[in-house]
């Protein structure tokens, strides 16, 4: 059983690790780490209420019956594929969620790769507790698969909510006080939830067509943004240390 759990477990901490490492210009505060994670493997039971809500009371659901959209070769049915798209939707907004609730208002949220760090975190939480359902509906085979493929996917997918989370933060921080004050953070907040979550839906309608060659070149995609969001953030965090050095 040990083992079992460790191919479950393991690749999301090794994920959040590496992500960890690349945050050297600030000391982190790993009992936040550990309280994301965990409020991560949570908010993957918000996610599955809010599909099965979906799939069990609306037109939308796996295979329903509706008009078809021509797309690369493929007549796509509409209802099923808004499904996969607002199954984007809660899987992103339940992490939203999480980082509202302890990143957002926290001490520690001080630079933008602090929003891309924690938002990982969160994310390979709910990728874990994801795993644990599949390794109990689907068996060991499907996890394994889904421990090299999809894991990374949900940490790329939520980065950039992670990101405009962050970049929220410290615009509050640093604005003037304005009765407009607050509609550009609000405005960032919203953009970075339906950024990750578009990435996430068309994700899973790409699987959903058995699309899978398309699905992984647009993991690879998504990690191409991440790359961007890590580097521009890290970079700022640099600039930022060596100011403070300087005075």
């Amino acid at each position: 059983m040990l083992p079992v759990i460790g191919i479950v477990l393991v690749p999301g901490l090794l994920w959040g690790w590496f992500f960890y490492t690349l945050h050297h210009y600030k000391k982190v505060y790993i009992p936040l780490l550990l309280i994301l994670f965990l409020a991560g493997m949570g908010s993957g039971f918000v996610a599955l209420l809010l599909n099965h809500i979906i799939e069990k009371y609306t037109l939308f659901w796996p295979g329903a019956i509706g008009n078809n959209l021509s797309f690369l070769g493929k007549d796509i049915p509409i209802l099923s594929s808004v499904f996969w798209f607002i199954v984007g939707i809660n899987e992103e907004f339940a992490k939203f969620i999480v980082l509202i609730a302890f990143v957002f208002p926290s001490r520690h949220l001080g630079e933008k790769f602090d929003g891309i760090l924690f938002s990982v975190i969160v994310a390979l939480g709910f990728a874990v507790m994801e795993n644990f359902y599949y390794l109990d509906h689907y068996g060991i085979t499907v996890v394994i698969m889904r421990t090299i493929i999809t894991v990374p996917a949900h940490a790329f997918m939520s980065i950039p909510m992670g990101y405009f989370v962050a970049k929220s933060r410290l615009e509050i921080d640093s604005r003037r006080e304005s009765k407009f004050g607050l509609i550009n953070p609000c405005f960032l907040l919203f953009f970075g939830l339906i950024f990750s979550s578009f990435l996430h839906g068309l994700y899973d309608l790409f699987l959903s067509l058995n699309m899978e060659r398309l699905a992984y070149m647009f993991i690879f995609l998504m990690g191409s943004i991440s790359f961007y969001l890590c580097k521009i953030s890290l970079n700022d965090s640099k600039k930022k240390l060596f100011k403070k050095n300087m005075t």
